[in-house]
């Protein structure tokens, strides 16, 4: 059912999020090329349908996440939804998993964008950059553990920060009253950020993953208030806490609309 629902949700938008994610990554090309020819008539014209193409992709993607994360649940098709013999695990986890996709696709789209605009308008940057992209595959290759580590830790924050949006939607549902029951998810998210920023700021283990240099050793290092180590990259503790609120906020969803919610 799983499968089911992510094909659902994606099938009907992959077209205009396709379409957008091309348009940006044409567009960056022509904007380069408008720059190129100094006509300024060109330059304006193309880097006002670049921006606005920027601004109604990010709108596109805003209202996908609140369309599958609110409308299509706690809305007119809530109803619907919920009388389908479809799990709640499945409900939260397909929508998740739709709004990652199309998140990668736009930021994958941004960096060919910008790739594509360097290739055009200046060549030779990519040179200059070429040797830190080159430190940093060579870092890569001899840290595959910090690579794993940090790719690992951007995934779980995206997603903590996905179930911590579905919680705020389920837990806004809550209330009887049908109005501003919107403006109360975005109250909770901020009490929830500032909550969690807080608890974040506070490490009561001061341990942090540290790479050697030389060898790309990973490992773990118990470093003391007021002191600087050069090879600490990220603190346990924030990975800690991610996992947590992923986790966390994962369950109270579950338990809110199963316990708490009732469609009219």
């Amino acid at each position: 059912m799983f499968k089911r629902l992510l094909k659902h949700h994606l099938k009907s938008t992959w077209k205009e999020f396709n379409i957008a994610f091309g348009l940006i990554i044409i567009l960056g090309l022509f904007l380069a090329l408008a720059i190129r020819s100094k006509n300024e008539a060109f330059i304006i014209i193309t880097g006002i349908t670049f921006y606005a193409s920027f601004i109604a992709l990010s709108v596109l993607l805003i209202n996908f996440h609140i369309k599958l994360f609110y409308s299509t649940t706690y809305g007119k098709q809530g109803y619907l939804t919920f009388t389908l013999p479809i799990s709640t695990h499945a409900l939260i986890i397909s929508k998740i998993v739709a709004v990652l996709l199309y998140s990668i696709g736009f930021v994958i789209s941004i960096l060919l964008s910008v790739l594509m605009f360097i290739l055009v308008i200046e060549p030779e940057v990519l040179k200059e950059i070429a040797p830190v992209l080159l430190d940093l595959s060579t870092l890569f290759t001899k840290a595959p553990g910090a690579t794993i580590l940090f790719t690992f830790y951007g995934i779980i924050a995206t997603l903590s920060a996905y179930v911590m949006i579905q919680f705020a939607c389920a837990f806004a549902n809550t209330s009887t009253s049908s109005k501003s029951k919107i403006g109360l998810v975005i109250l909770i998210l901020w009490g929830l950020g500032i909550a969690t920023s807080i608890i974040a700021s506070f490490d009561p283990i001061n341990l942090y993953f540290t790479i050697d240099y030389e060898t790309g050793k990973l490992g773990l290092k118990h470093i003391l208030n007021n002191t600087v180590f050069d090879g600490a990259i990220l603190p346990l503790w924030l990975l800690v806490l991610e996992i947590a609120k992923m986790v966390g906020f994962y369950f109270l969803t579950v338990y809110v609309i199963d316990k708490k919610i009732e469609i009219q």
